[in-house]
């Protein structure tokens, strides 16, 4: 009985790797709060007139780390960068349809 050692891929750092670290700036981006409950994507974007639209912008960005990650699965951290904004997206996803949801309980009761 032999003891059997599993080899380890090594992976490089490669376009894939951005993937990481666009949903970290992302997940920054739509909340991290800061001066008076002003948020860094409100602020970031406060001064092209898009203030408001930081939330977009944030989706825009996970959806953007979540295609980048699956075109290049291959490099290092791209799992992680994918996985990570397809847990965002979702998130979203859910937290939006429960604000439909609730505003039409709201609505008709």
């Amino acid at each position: 009985m032999g003891v059997k050692l599993i080899a380890l891929e090594k992976k490089s750092f490669g376009l894939g790797s951005i993937s990481l670290v666009i949903v970290v700036f992302a997940a920054l981006f739509n909340h991290l709060s800061f001066n008076r409950g002003v948020i860094l994507g409100e602020y970031l974007l406060k001064p092209i007139g898009l203030s408001n639209y930081y939330a977009y912008a944030g989706v825009l960005l996970f959806l953007l780390a979540w295609f980048i990650g699956k075109r290049y699965k291959k490099d290092l951290f791209a799992r992680a960068g994918f996985i990570l904004s397809q847990v965002f997206i979702w998130m979203y996803i859910v937290i939006f349809v429960l604000g439909i949801v609730l505003n039409t309980i709201q609505v008709f009761f």
